[in-house]
């Protein structure tokens, strides 16, 4: 049975975002390769991935050369920092699907790059990225930036699981 994983913001080729965000990386090689190998432990071929924007920096080839082999049903939902790509070249880096707007799955869940205001106080909840290490400030939101989670995709399954009972987390990291 395939799963469902989520993640965002991963920068890759990103070498000022080790400072920004205080990574625990040497250097953006080691970043990249860090957070590539995490991602093939994580998602096996017949899962589904949803990146929520700012796949990473560089030239088309170079993203393409970095994200060759990347596992699993890829789809993106474009963030700000994925301008300079299109569909096409997104494509060659492995995407199936890409989005330029949030998407829902399951009638509950919006999938978007940017935190959503409109979800605070609805029966809906917004997975986001763009914030970075900073904490989501409603429960109905939930931050999957890479800081968050060991720069690691999380499952689907997992946030669900926060939001069966009620709408109310008390915290945003997993």
């Amino acid at each position: 049975m395939s799963k469902i994983w989520i993640i965002s913001d991963y920068h890759f080729n990103h070498k000022r975002i080790i400072q920004y965000c205080d990574r625990p990386f040497s250097n953006v090689n080691h970043m990249n390769n860090e957070m590539i190998k995490r991602w093939k432990n994580t998602v096996s071929n017949k899962d589904k991935i949803f990146v929520l924007g700012d796949i990473g920096f560089g030239t088309t080839d170079e993203m393409i050369r970095l994200m060759k082999g990347l596992t699993g049903y890829k789809i993106l939902v474009r963030g700000n920092h994925d301008k300079s790509f299109n569909d096409g070249a997104l494509m060659k880096m492995g995407f199936s699907e890409i989005y330029k707007y949030p998407i829902i799955l399951e009638e509950k869940y919006i999938l978007s790059h940017y935190p959503l205001e409109a979800v605070v106080g609805s029966n809906m909840v917004n997975i986001h990225g763009h914030i970075h290490d900073k904490i989501t400030e409603h429960s109905e939101q939930y931050n999957v930036c890479v800081e968050h989670h060991n720069y690691t995709p999380i499952n689907f399954k997992k946030i669900k699981e926060l939001y069966n009972e009620t709408n109310i987390r008390t915290t945003n990291k997993s």
